[in-house]
């Protein structure tokens, strides 16, 4: 309760006389210890949370007092806890607009009420703003639940909670054994042919998301009246009120109905998990996909989400025991300002302790932060599928976000009366609170550097493959031996060869003996001799050529890799296969795979690079020089760094091999040194660091901002 004991325009409600209507109920709850009152109104499903004072002071008005009569009341039972002049104002005018009382205070006297006024104004506007969850109220549902409560009943309790426990787990290992099957499947989510099933499978799971709430609700004796459209994020989705809920006394009660949602699409999920791992593909195994992310992913990344005003909201309310969380850790924050930055030493903080201070200030900006950036978010997708909407989007936002909130809080500096006796001070710290940050962001330089995937290779290196097909007969050098060039590698035979080299060996025999007979003969026959014995024994040199190519070789000096090399004995190998690799140890490049949006910085700015290898990443290796492949690349070195090979590089969805990038990228190779801690292996893959010239944040983040864009949206 705000204590400023005395207002100036308390003698124009001082006289009068407010009593609360007859149809309000009281509901008493207790948050860390304290108690709470909710008043609740259960023909126009109003609420309204009180603290003890405020409730001892709501509890008094009556048609017979006047308010002055009842406020000197409190002072005398409850002394210096009793609510101040200032406070009872706004109290009675929120009351007021909840419809919550009845008061017979004239018309002109609404104008006292400005700074509720201001608080109804800034509620439209955050209806505006909240465009992603506009609400549409349709009809009463209350009947439909009443009459589907004793089907529900029997389940709804701690048995039917260990059945779902019983059914999730399993779901989560079968998820976790095709983890990979599931990434690979989650790319075309959002496919043109997908988009229709995924909007069906979404009013679906939502409808059942609802009807858990309001079911759950129902069973604890709360009523559900209200049932309706939300347009989330321009999506029609269905959405019940089940605020009745607020006044359960217990508050495991109201936790376990803001969960009821979340509790009933994990159970849906679980199904979804078992139909899609024992269907091949088709329509049931993408429907059952669709709904086992939309009722998993989504569910907690947005309705389980504390900071968002969704299930988790309420739940981490209740969980901290920190009632109307959202409102009074704006309210904490405007304290904070007001008294540590403008000085206002009559501003009060609406914690009751130090531990509920900084859970109101941590939350509050934590939740301030991430609506930012989740809009964003939406907004850079929505313009990915849908520019011309995502630019409007933009541009609303952009006006709702940034300009609209500096122009009031410029307004709230030159107007605020709280400000009246230190208004030019407060103004003046503004500015130089504001300057010293844009001197911080623009004037002071910061180390800069980006990061990108890459894989090790070695500078000198040559596959093996099989030159022509045959049975492997032996393997002459393990795998992981050092060769000389020329060394014998593996040897190969081919019956079907050698049965041919013994006939061409027969016909060279035959042709040398009718050249002797030819040589007797007239001239012309002997040369047709020469010239069959000739032919034949260039087809056993090209046999026997065949036969030697059998025997494979190193061509330079290098270590040996085969890591099939004990397999390999009695195995077919057919022509053009690989067979092994043979690889310099003495050099090392580490190739790196940039984003097309970091072309303008590889080229002039980079100072240095630094290599970290997965798996040995408390191991750093610095690079001795870099090399810029000119030119846009499409194909990736290995598929190792592609999505299909679990790597981070987006491939084309047509590409089988897993090696063609869906967007060109640049190369750079670093020298890596030999002296190093760091195991430096063969298509070994790792992260590399450049380092770029210091700049200023303001610069860095403007730059990011452009490189989203060209990335996203290529603009």
């Amino acid at each position: 309760m705000n204590q400023q004991m005395f207002s100036e325009s308390w003698h124009r409600v001082a006289t009068h006389r407010a009593w609360l209507q007859p149809s309000v109920e009281a509901q008493r709850q207790t948050f860390r210890g304290r108690p709470w009152y909710v008043l609740r109104d259960p023909f126009t499903n109003q609420f309204y949370r009180l603290p003890p004072a405020a409730y001892q002071f709501v509890a008094r008005l009556s048609s017979k007092k006047t308010i002055e009569q009842v406020w000197r009341e409190c002072l005398t039972f409850q002394g210096e806890d009793a609510p101040g002049q200032e406070e009872v104002i706004r109290l009675l005018s929120q009351l007021s607009q909840a419809n919550l009382i009845v008061s017979n205070l004239p018309a002109d006297s609404t104008a006292l009420f400005q700074r509720f006024r201001r608080n109804r104004e800034r509620e439209q506007r955050n209806r505006l703003i909240n465009f992603i969850s506009l609400k549409f109220s349709l009809f009463n549902p209350d009947p439909f639940l009443s009459l589907m409560l004793p089907f529900f009943k029997p389940v709804l309790n701690r048995y039917g909670f260990m059945v779902w426990a019983a059914l999730l787990i399993p779901a989560l290992a079968v998820a976790a054994t095709h983890w990979d099957e599931i990434f690979i499947q989650g790319q075309g989510l959002l496919a043109p042919e997908n988009i229709f099933w995924l909007y069906v499978c979404g009013i679906f799971v939502k409808l059942w998301h609802e009807f858990g709430h309001g079911i759950l609700c129902r069973s604890f004796g709360g009523e559900v009246r209200t049932c309706g459209l939300m347009l989330l994020v321009m999506t029609p989705m269905p959405f019940v009120d089940v605020t009745s809920s607020w006044s359960f006394r217990h508050r495991w009660q109201r936790i376990i109905v803001a969960s009821g949602g979340i509790i009933f699409e994990l159970f849906l999920a679980a199904l979804a998990v078992f139909v899609w791992s024992h269907t091949g593909r088709g329509l049931a195994n993408s429907l059952a996909f669709n709904v086992m992310i939309l009722s998993s992913v989504t569910t907690l990344a947005f309705n389980a989400n504390p900071l968002l005003r969704f299930d988790g909201y309420y739940i981490f309310s209740d969980l901290l025991e920190i009632p109307n969380l959202g409102n009074r850790s704006i309210l904490e924050l405007r304290f904070l300002l007001e008294r540590y930055l403008f000085g206002c030493i009559h501003s009060t903080s609406p914690a009751q302790s130090w531990g509920e201070a900084a859970w109101l200030t941590g939350y509050g900006i934590a939740s301030g932060l991430y609506r930012i950036f989740l809009i964003g978010v939406i907004l850079l997708v929505l313009a990915q599928h849908f520019f011309a909407i995502g630019l409007l989007l933009s541009a609303i936002c952009l006006v709702l976000w940034i300009i609209l909130p500096i122009g009031r809080f410029c307004r709230y500096l030159w107007t605020e009366p709280s400000l009246e006796r230190q208004r030019w001070s407060s103004i003046r710290r503004v500015a130089a609170v504001v300057g010293c940050i844009l001197a911080f962001l623009v004037l002071i330089p910061f180390p800069h550097h980006f990061k990108a995937e890459g894989i090790v290779q070695a500078r000198q290196s040559s596959r093996i493959y099989a030159a022509y097909s045959g049975e492997v007969d032996r393997v002459l050098v393990p795998s992981g031996t050092a060769v000389k060039a020329g060394t014998p590698l593996l040897v190969m035979r081919n019956p079907d060869l050698d049965l041919e080299i013994n006939s061409a060996q027969l016909e060279v025999r035959q042709a040398q003996t009718k050249q002797e007979v030819a040589d007797t003969e007239a001239i012309v026959t002997t040369r047709a001799a020469q010239g069959e014995t000739q032919s034949a024994r260039d087809t056993l040199h090209a046999l026997q050529e065949k036969q030697r190519m059998l025997t494979l070789t190193a061509p330079h000096d290098g270590i040996w890799i085969c890591p099939q090399d004990r397999e390999l004995p009695g195995g077919w190998i057919d022509r053009g296969i690989e067979v092994g690799e043979l690889i310099d140890p003495t050099q090392f490049n580490f190739t790196a795979i940039i984003p097309q949006q970091y072309a303008d910085t590889i080229f002039a700015e980079v100072t240095g690079a630094e290599v970290r290898l997965r798996g040995q990443a408390n191991h750093v290796i610095h690079g001795l020089q870099e090399t810029v492949i000119p030119g846009k690349q499409e194909l990736l070195p290995s598929a190792a760094l592609g999505w299909k090979g679990g790597g981070p590089v987006e491939v084309a969805q047509d590409d089988t091999e897993g090696l063609h990038a869906a967007t060109p990228f640049f190369e750079v190779q670093i020298l890596l040194p030999i002296q190093t801690n760091a195991v430096i292996s063969q298509r070994a893959t790792g992260v590399a660091r450049f380092d770029l010239a210091p700049e200023p944040l303001f610069f860095q983040w403007l730059r990011g901002l452009r490189q989203l864009l060209l990335s996203r949206l290529q603009i």
